[in-house]
C-alpha cells in the first residue's frame, strides 16, 4: 500500500487554485493514472479548463458548483463528479 501525505507535499498557488501534484511522490511511478489535490478558494471559480484526461474529483469540504456545457450542477460535500476529456469546465 502507498499513502500520499498532503501535509508533506509542495503546493503551488495559481490565482484561486491551490494545486498539489502527486508526481512529487516517488511511489507514483507505479500508478496507471495521474493525480493531484486541488482546492478552489471559497466563493471563487477556477478558470475554464479542458484537457485530454478524464477528471474525477471528490468534494472533501464544502460544496462545489461545476459548470460544463452551459449547465451548473451543485455537488455536495462527500460526493464526486466525473468530467470527460471533451468537457470544458469551471469549478
Amino acid at each position: 500500500m502507498h499513502t500520499f501525505d498532503h501535509s508533506t507535499a509542495e503546493s503551488t498557488v495559481n490565482g484561486v487554485l491551490t494545486v498539489t501534484r502527486w508526481e512529487q511522490f516517488p511511489q507514483v511511478e507505479a500508478l496507471p493514472f495521474g493525480g493531484m489535490w486541488y482546492s478552489v478558494a471559497p466563493l471563487s471559480a477556477s478558470p475554464l479548463d479542458q484537457h485530454p484526461d478524464v477528471e474525477l474529483s471528490l468534494v472533501m469540504r464544502g460544496d462545489a458548483e461545476v459548470e460544463t456545457d452551459g449547465k451548473r450542477v451543485r455537488v455536495p460535500q462527500g460526493s464526486a463528479f466525473l468530467l470527460d476529456s471533451s468537457e470544458g469546465h469551471v469549478i
